[in-house]
């Protein structure tokens, strides 16, 4: 209670107004009336003083008997009395206080726990006041029954923290609407119909301050002044005027009109904001008579308008007397304004072609001549696994031949590849494979190799070209071209490098090595040598005597080459050193080759000296050349005549076929291939035939032998040579092609 003041409560009985008055001083005040009497009656009463009611005869009491004075009043509140009529005589109001051993009502304390209250209290029983959650006890927390009155109550106070009403957000509702939200109390958010809540809908009160508030996203209004104004309609079946946020709403051009980017028909709404796209008017074309004339063209259908509107189709058709390589080409369109009208030749006029145009690998159907008449059709083909892809026809007309198709090489992959890729063929056990363009192929990986993480075994051929997964033992490293191209350095016929494994790398033409070319593969991991331009001017290195390491304990002589150091490099047949040689090299020296006039370097042109070693020196062969001798030997001819007389440098390959009457499995175009300075080819058999198996070799502890040169058939009675693998060995190592079966020696351990 505010000091100074006094604060009046009005109390009803029976229609007699009874004042209780309630003053600022902590004091109780009453007043009589005529239907109830207050015993002990004073004009006021102090804090804790008690007072009993009772109503006079005739009336029943609401409420309790015995009140007490706190400082904020009478509790329990000075009940009221009505009448009842039963004219019963009323106890006399003494008699309600026994002696000061009964206290009035417990007091009520504002935000305390209820407490199960009991009809009357006697001198001695006590309370314990409990504060409701997130208030604190101020004072004594039992209070006491004595001498008809209670001991003075404690006070319940707020100590948590509380944030104020949550904040508010556009367009939504929250669930709960409270004054006071304590700590850790939620708020939860709703958006109104059609708008889209981004972020947390329920928001927590921390220390005294909410967390941010959600967003209710605005829906967007499609409104047709807009689609009006950027000549749009609405496309779909779902039509409505309204779209929420991150709603796609897809239009389409009214009709006259376009886009030149269809995508750009579908937009997103924005939080209220919706991009319309715009299609636009494209110009019509106007058909004009002497535009026809001079293409010597007429409207296919006379009555039809002359006026098209853009990407609408008009169809053309010749003059009487006149016509055109492909009626096709007489249906034209209109685009923004502009025809591109064909144009039709008179008959017997038009000019002839020359030769047709040759296609590589292709060949052509008819008899081939110099010169054809306008109109004149010819067909191409392609080999037996090469893959034609365009028109296979093509045609003169009026001076020139139509685009002809091309022939897309198949690829071969071979035993070398396979083995330097450390990879074998899944599903066949062939030693060589041919595949179309665009076919794919499979590969498996050798025992005791595996596949780097992220690549495939299964791989396509891509015009001839097939680039091979590489599978590697575990720790063993991959050699990487770019970087040995960074570094200036090679290594022939190696993919990757065993695991503790010292290989020699080279140097490329016209470079020499900063320090060693040796590097060992270590847990995969590999250090490239760095090979530097060589200064023009270089002095050749000078070998002194002193520089020789001590002799041999068993000779008075010096070596002929101490350790480190290399004699003069080897000889190359039909070719030369490209500097003058000299007697001894140090280590780490390298020396360049090159082939006599009509022979090709097969392997690096470039060796290196290494700890008194020369690296493999390469190999000079002779270009081949056919022979008819060969290809009766191997039942095979040339497809071309002309290729008898070519010179083939190494590597290179001729197309050749079966002779009639002789076959090879499953291939109809076979290849000859200059090979190490002879022409190495495939054979063509009469009879049945035996395939030779990677697995029965293997089995048996066998290799071919070398005069085969790899072949994997063989003709029915035909003997085929062996020899046994290392540490194997065997008293007769031929095996006979039998039918369709081979039979195969067997090779025992030695």
């Amino acid at each position: 209670m505010e000091p100074g003041k006094t604060h009046a409560v009005t109390l009803y009985l029976l229609g007699v107004l009874t004042l209780v008055i309630q003053s600022s001083d902590s004091r109780c005040l009453i007043t009589t009336c005529s239907d109830i009497q207050f015993w002990p009656f004073k004009k006021e009463y102090k804090v804790n003083d008690v007072v009993a009611s009772v109503c006079v005869e005739g009336y029943k009491m609401n409420g309790f008997k015995l009140s007490q004075c706190y400082a904020y009043g009478w509790d329990p509140p000075l009940p009221t009395c009505e009448e009842d009529g039963s004219g019963a005589p009323s106890p006399g109001v003494r008699e309600l206080i026994p002696g000061g051993s009964v206290c009035p009502h417990p007091p009520t304390i504002r935000h305390a726990e209820k407490y199960d209250g009991k009809e009357n209290y006697v001198r001695g029983d006590t309370l314990r006041i409990i504060c409701a959650p997130n208030y604190s006890l101020q004072g004594t927390p039992d209070i006491r029954c004595e001498n008809g009155a209670w001991t003075s109550p404690p006070a319940c106070t707020l100590t948590r923290i509380v944030c104020r009403r949550p904040p508010r957000v556009q367009h939504s509702q929250t669930e709960r609407r409270p004054v006071w939200f304590f700590d850790d109390n939620l708020a939860q958010y709703k958006c109104d119909d059609n708008y889209v809540l981004q972020g947390n809908s329920r928001i927590m009160c921390r220390n005294g301050v909410w967390e941010d508030p959600p967003v209710c996203l605005e829906p967007c209004d499609i409104k047709k002044d807009q689609m009006n104004a950027n000549n749009l309609e609405r496309q779909g079946s779902l039509k409505s005027d309204v779209a929420k946020h991150d709603e796609d709403v897809e239009f389409k051009c009214s009709p006259g009109f376009e886009t030149s980017d269809a995508k750009s028909l579908r937009v997103k709404c924005n939080n209220g904001a919706l991009p319309y796209p715009k299609c636009t008017q494209k110009a019509s074309c106007t058909m004009k008579k002497e535009d026809m004339a001079a293409n010597n063209l007429e409207l296919l259908r006379s009555f039809l308008t002359i006026v098209a509107k853009h990407n609408e189709a008009v169809e053309f058709k010749c003059l009487a007397g006149y016509e055109t390589s492909d009626t096709k080409l007489l249906r034209i369109r209109c685009n923004d304004g502009a025809l591109n009208y064909p144009k039709c030749i008179q008959k017997d006029k038009a000019t002839g072609c020359g030769p047709a145009p040759a296609i590589q690998f292709g060949d052509i159907l008819q008899a081939v001549s110099l010169k054809y008449n306008s109109g004149s059709v010819l067909e191409y083909k392609c080999p037996d696994l090469f893959k034609l892809e365009g028109n296979p026809k093509i045609k003169c007309w009026d001076g020139a031949w139509s685009k002809p198709p091309i022939c897309l090489e198949p690829c071969t992959a071979s035993t070398r590849d396979l083995k330097a890729n450390n990879i074998e063929l899944q599903w066949t056990s062939a030693t060589k494979l041919y595949s179309m363009h665009d076919d794919s192929i499979e590969f498996k990986c050798l025992p005791g190799h595996k596949l780097a993480e992220g690549k495939s075994l299964r791989i396509k051929c891509d015009k001839g070209v097939l680039i091979y997964p590489t599978c590697t033992k575990p720790g063993s490293c991959v050699l990487s071209q770019s970087e040995m191209q960074d570094n200036g350095v090679f290594i022939n016929g190696r993919t990757d490098v065993g695991d503790g494994e010292t290989v020699t790398f080279e140097c490329k033409q016209g470079t020499e090595p900063e320090t060693s070319l040796l590097s060992t593969c270590k847990e995969s991991k590999i250090t490239y040598p760095k090979c530097v331009q060589r200064p023009k001017d270089a002095p050749a290195a000078n070998v002194q005597e002193d520089q020789f390491d001590e002799p041999f304990p068993s000779s008075d002589k010096k070596p002929e080459i101490s350790q480190g150091k290399c004699n003069a490099p080897p000889d190359v047949p039909n070719g030369k050193l490209t500097t003058q040689k000299q007697e001894r090299y140090d280590t780490g020296s390298s020396v360049e080759y090159k082939c006599d006039p009509n022979f090709v370097l097969s392997g690096s042109e470039r060796v290196s000296c290494e700890n008194g070693q020369w690296s493999d020196p390469p190999e000079c062969f002779p270009n081949c050349r056919i022979s008819l001798e060969d290809l009766n030997k191997y039942n095979v001819a040339l497809l071309s005549p002309d290729d008898l007389t070519r010179d083939y440098v190494e590597g290179s390959e001729v197309r050749i076929r079966c002779k009639p009457g002789f076959r090879r499995p499953f291939r109809s175009t076979l290849t000859a291939e200059c090979s190490g300075g002879k022409m190495r080819y495939e054979r063509c058999f009469s009879k049945s035939v035996c395939r030779l198996t990677q697995e029965e070799l293997d089995g048996n502890h066998l290799e071919l032998d070398p005069k085969h040169d790899i072949e994997v058939y063989y003709e029915d009675g035909e003997d085929v040579t062996f020899r046994c693998k290392e540490g194997f060995s065997s008293k007769y190592l031929v095996g006979r092609c039998d039918g369709r079966a081979l039979t195969y020696p067997v090779c025992e351990e030695q």
